[in-house]
């Protein structure tokens, strides 16, 4: 990937055009989720978002060997942002992932 926006992008939370509901939360589980080998740069600070939800979290997530820098104009390191999310991460992690 080459100065992609969101690299790795799962958004439960999703509101296209505020205000949204605050109660109209996903009723989809993601499971089972494998993202391995994925490099490159990102244009956005936050370059692995995992927000999941409340009720449904997510549940086997696993990052292994992610390097993703952040290439962007407001310059810094990239970031990782998790919200219910259960996993585990192995291997080259750029950013430093936030999964319990």
């Amino acid at each position: 990937m080459i100065n992609v926006g969101k690299p790795i992008n799962i958004d439960q939370k999703y509101c296209p055009h505020p205000p949204c509901e605050k109660k109209g939360e996903s009723h989809v589980q993601i499971q089972d989720l494998k993202l391995k080998n994925i490099y490159g740069t990102s244009t956005n600070k936050v370059a692995v978002n995992l927000q999941c939800s409340k009720s449904f979290p997510c549940k086997k997530v696993e990052l292994i060997d992610i390097n993703l820098e952040h290439k962007g104009v407001e310059g810094g390191s990239s970031s990782a942002v998790c919200e219910n999310v259960d996993g585990s991460a192995h291997g080259k992690m750029v950013p430093q992932h936030c999964l319990n």
